[in-house]
C-alpha cells in the first residue's frame, strides 16, 4: 500500500531474519522518505524511467550500499510474532503466476523460518504464505525456499544463509517466515532500479517444482518493469514492522 510505513528495528528480527529497507537512492538524488524516525519503504520523488528492464534475475551490479541512511533510527519494543494464522479457505482458487527462479538460488540452506540469521538491522516483515490446490484445499508438506537481497549490501549472501528461508507447509499448508524488507538494486543493463522482491522455489511431495517471485504494492519501479498483478503483495502495517500474507495456488 503507498504510504505504509515500516519501523527501523535494532537486532534480530522476530523469529525469522531480512535486511535493511534503505532503497538505493534514485538518480536524482533523493533517498527514502523519513519522517522523524519511520521510514517509508520508496523514496516519494523517485519517478518511473519509462523503460522496460530485463526481469528480476538480472544479476546485481557492484554498487556499494546507500550511505542515506537517518540520522535517527527507531528502537522498537515490540515486534511482529511470525503465527501460523487459520484464515477461511477462499470459494476459488485462479493459480498463481510462475515466474522464473532467478540465478541466486542456493543449494544446502538449513531449514529455518527465521531468515534474520545474522541478526541485521532493518524494517521487520512477516510473511504468511498458504499454499492451496486448484480446489482450494491445503497442500502439506509442500517445501518452500525463500531469499531476497540484503538490504544492507543490495545483494544476495552466497556465503551464508541470511535473507534465505526453508520451510515446510503443515496440514493446513501454513508457512510463515520472518525477514527484514528486502534490498533493492540496480539493473546492470538498463541501470534502472530493480523491483523490491522475493524469489519463491516450492517442492511437493512428489517432487514437483513450482517457481515464482512477489513484489510490493507502491514500488515506482514497478511503473517501468514487467509484473504480473497476483504476484504483487500488500504491505500491512503492524505493530513494529510490516506484513505480507498470500495463498500461493498450485494446481
Amino acid at each position: 500500500v503507498v504510504g505504509t510505513l515500516g519501523l527501523l528495528a535494532a537486532g534480530p528480527s522476530p523469529s525469522c531474519g531480512g535486511q535493511n529497507p534503505i532503497r538505493k537512492p534514485p538518480a536524482s538524488g533523493g533517498t527514502g522518505a523519513v519522517r522523524g524516525t519511520v521510514v517509508v519503504p520508496w523514496p516519494e520523488d523517485t519517478g518511473a524511467g519509462g523503460v522496460d528492464s530485463p526481469p528480476n534475475d538480472s544479476p546485481p551490479s557492484e554498487s556499494s550500499p546507500s550511505e542515506s541512511t537517518p540520522s535517527e533510527s527507531a528502537t522498537v519494543e515490540e515486534v511482529p510474532e511470525c503465527e501460523a494464522q487459520s484464515d477461511a479457505l477462499p470459494k476459488s482458487c485462479e493459480p498463481t503466476t510462475s515466474a522464473g527462479e532467478g540465478p541466486f538460488y542456493k543449494e544446502g540452506c538449513p531449514e529455518q523460518s527465521n531468515m534474520n540469521v545474522d541478526g541485521e538491522v532493518g524494517t521487520p516483515l512477516i510473511v504468511h504464505v498458504r499454499v492451496l490446490d486448484g480446489a482450494c484445499q491445503p497442500r502439506p508438506g509442500v517445501r518452500a525456499y525463500v531469499w531476497h537481497a540484503r538490504p544492507t549490501v543490495l545483494t544476495y549472501d552466497e556465503e551464508g544463509y541470511q535473507a534465505r528461508g526453508n520451510a515446510v507447509t503443515d496440514a493446513e499448508g501454513r508457512l510463515c517466515f520472518s525477514t527484514l524488507f528486502p534490498g533493492v538494486y540496480t539493473d546492470v543493463a538498463s541501470g534502472l532500479d530493480l523491483p523490491a522482491h522475493f524469489h519463491w522455489r516450492f517442492v511437493l511431495p512428489d517432487g514437483t517444482l513450482f517457481t515464482t517471485q512477489f513484489n510490493f504494492e507502491g514500488d515506482p519501479a514497478l511503473e517501468y518493469t514487467f509484473h504480473a498483478e497476483d504476484l504483487v503483495m500488500t504491505l500491512e502495517s503492524v505493530p513494529g514492522g510490516l506484513l505480507i500474507r498470500k495463498d500461493i495456488i498450485i494446481p
